[in-house]
């Protein structure tokens, strides 16, 4: 009697060793992690990053940026999960794992439904492109000891420039009908422009322009936008703008066709500056348009109703 009372208590025993080890094993080396994505925005609800668009997945180690972790980068797509944009990994049909431990993670996506396609070496990009909407979010110091969510907010990374025509009264202008406006874009040269840091996001400026016109986006009847890479200002290099604007306009009752004009837009002392919206308003005369100082804002999505932005 005595003996086989012995053997249940060394089999339970065994069991419970067993059981607390197998545990500790999916501990150490079976952490779902989930990741999920939204904008930057001031607004009342958060923006989800949009369904369907893919975004890029940089694991590392804490404070290490010299290799990333096996399986990563990782391409991932943006779905709805309960009005949450959730990001799941393209490659895997089961949730994202690591083993416990503190990590850094980035994230990159170009805020479309395809592969963005920047690859980074030794924590800098391949050179980046103008009229590209480049998103850029991290999270750092991530402790993954259980299940773990890892949230993204996405920031915009390249600059926008918007640029407003509207009639000049004064002049006798009534309307006002913008055809097509051409830009001289900035173009990155050597090494180091036109990069993004991944540790920050930041993308080097550029500090040269291309020497013929590209057409930009139409809005609207006044309205044209694009996005462009940072430009910083350097002794020596180009400090404007360079447009040129085909218009239809109405002048003291006259309707004239395909009208051109030419011009230069002064830069912002600090020149253009990655994460802004810059937004020039010009008065279309007779002969010649004539810009308002510009207005620097946060590119950044806003139900305020009210700008956040400076007159420089």
């Amino acid at each position: 009697m005595k003996t086989k009372t012995l053997r249940t208590i060394t089999l339970a025993v065994m069991i419970i060793t067993f059981c607390a080890c197998d545990k500790g094993v999916q501990n150490d080396e079976n952490n779902t992690v989930r990741f999920t994505a939204q904008l930057n925005a001031i607004t009342k609800s958060a923006i989800p990053f949009p369904v369907g668009n893919k975004a890029t997945i940089h694991v590392y180690n804490a404070a290490d940026l010299s290799t990333p972790l096996a399986g990563t980068p990782s391409l991932a797509t943006a779905q709805n999960n309960g009005g949450v944009s959730s990001l799941t990994i393209d490659a895997l049909s089961f949730p994202f794992s690591l083993n416990k431990g503190n990590y850094d993670f980035y994230c990159v996506t170009t805020n479309t439904a395809i592969d963005p396609g920047i690859t980074f070496t030794n924590g800098k990009s391949d050179t980046l492109s103008n009229n590209v909407d480049y998103l850029y979010a991290s999270n750092k110091g991530v402790v993954v000891s259980s299940n773990t969510n890892v949230p993204f907010t996405f920031y915009h990374k390249n600059v926008k420039i918007s640029i407003k025509i509207t009639p000049n009264a004064a002049q006798g202008v009534t309307a006002v009908t913008i055809k097509n406006i051409g830009l001289k874009l900035p173009v990155a040269t050597g090494d180091q422009q036109g990069k993004m840091d991944l540790a920050t996001g930041v993308i080097t400026p550029v500090t040269t322009f291309a020497q013929t016109y590209t057409d930009i986006t139409k809005v609207d009847d006044v309205n044209c936008s694009y996005i462009i890479l940072p430009v910083a200002i350097t002794s020596g290099t180009a400090q404007t703008l360079s447009y040129t604007v085909k218009m239809d306009m109405t002048v003291q009752g006259t309707r004239y066709i395909d009208r051109i004009y030419n011009f230069s837009i002064a830069l912002p002392a600090a020149g253009l500056d990655s994460g802004k919206n810059y937004t020039y308003t010009g008065l279309a005369g007779s002969k010649e348009v004539t810009f308002s100082p510009v207005i620097v804002e946060d590119w950044i999505i806003s139900d305020q109703g009210s700008s956040n932005g400076e007159e420089i």
